[in-house]
């Protein structure tokens, strides 16, 4: 697949990339050669981790690819600061969903870190982060 860049968990955060995790990095997931490349591999962990992006100026849409071709998938909550700006349902394992949320980079752009978080003792899931 071309046209996208891989994040995992060893993507720091890089100011000329763009994008990559702040703090300790979550774990990453390979569900093998049964999915393509946006469902097979994943990040996600237990606690909450950040991560870092650069926003174009004026509004951007964000979306995120959720879930897991093996496990059911808890739901997996993205936030900036405090602002919670989106929230997946219970998944069963082998469905996946997009989350969508509205961001804005102001007149000159900016930085934002995301946290991706579930409910206690649960493991959050990303797959793919798309902005337009």
């Amino acid at each position: 697949m071309t046209g996208y860049a891989r994040v995992s968990p060893g993507t720091t955060w890089n100011t000329t990339r763009g994008y990559g995790w702040v703090g300790t990095a979550p774990q990453g997931r390979d569900r093998g050669s049964t999915w393509d490349a946006l469902r097979r591999d994943f990040c996600g962990d237990y606690p909450a981790r950040t991560l870092r992006i650069t926003l174009p100026p004026g509004p951007v849409r964000l979306l995120a690819l959720v879930g897991d071709g093996g496990p059911d998938c808890p739901p997996t909550i993205i936030a900036e600061g405090n602002k919670v700006l989106a929230t997946s349902a219970d998944l069963p394992g082998g469905i996946f969903t997009w989350l969508h949320a509205d961001l804005d980079g102001g007149p000159t752009g900016r930085s934002a870190d995301l946290t991706l978080d579930s409910e206690p003792d649960r493991f959050w899931h990303l797959g793919a982060l798309v902005l337009t």
